[in-house]
């Protein structure tokens, strides 16, 4: 399992990340839902007192050599994605069997590798597999703020499973016309939304993202 990695100092003492949402993303169903990951990654963060708030930025992050400007992450939507920044890129791809994925970037300027940018990747289109429809939006939301887990410094899920940051969750559809009903399972248990996180879970996060 690789280790969290923390963030950049400048980010973690602002105890706050900038997110920018790419064309791929404005071009997608996720462009309305946007705002609101943002908004309830905040309300969830202040509420599991998470450490570590989410803003909006216009300004993608920059992709010449040691050039650190621009957001802290970005968000694109589609299978594959070619995400550049400071010098670095790397490919992500979305396996068959999930909604999202998350990298991140990190540089080592004498204090250990820390991430300075990441870039997360969601499907353009989830679809529901009993219907032909689109999975209802609190459930995509819920699949994107586990994203926004990852992209703070925890690559790897949550060891046995059992909340949002739950390896491989099976979406539970609602009826044909009550997407918003839609939820996904963990741990063969529990579904979500309601969000939750387990201490577990907590723990990792607080570590990197800890209170002043």
């Amino acid at each position: 399992m690789p280790p969290d990695r923390e963030w950049y100092d400048r980010a973690r003492d602002a105890r706050q990340l900038t997110v920018f949402a790419g064309d791929t993303l404005k071009k997608s169903l996720w462009a309305g839902l946007f705002p609101r990951v943002v908004a309830d990654f905040n309300t969830f963060s202040n509420q599991q007192k998470l450490g570590v708030t989410l803003t909006q930025s216009q300004t993608a992050p920059a992709e010449a050599e040691n050039d650190f400007s621009g957001a802290d992450i970005r968000f694109e939507a589609g299978d594959t994605f070619e995400f550049k920044a400071a010098g670095q890129s790397l490919t992500l791809t979305i396996d068959p069997l999930v909604q999202g994925k998350t990298r991140t970037l990190a540089w080592d300027f004498g204090k250990g590798g820390q991430i300075r940018k990441a870039c997360i990747l969601m499907r353009a289109k989830p679809m529901a597999d009993d219907f032909p429809r689109v999975i209802g939006n609190p459930c995509l939301i819920a699949f994107a703020l586990h994203e926004c887990i990852h992209a703070l410094g925890l690559p790897d899920h949550t060891p046995g499973g059992g909340d949002l940051l739950e390896e491989m969750p099976q979406l539970r559809t609602g009826a044909r016309d009550k997407p918003d009903d839609d939820k996904f399972e963990v741990n063969g248990k529990k579904r979500i939304p309601p969000l939750f996180l387990l201490p577990a879970t907590l723990v990792r996060i607080r570590r990197l993202w800890p209170s002043p």
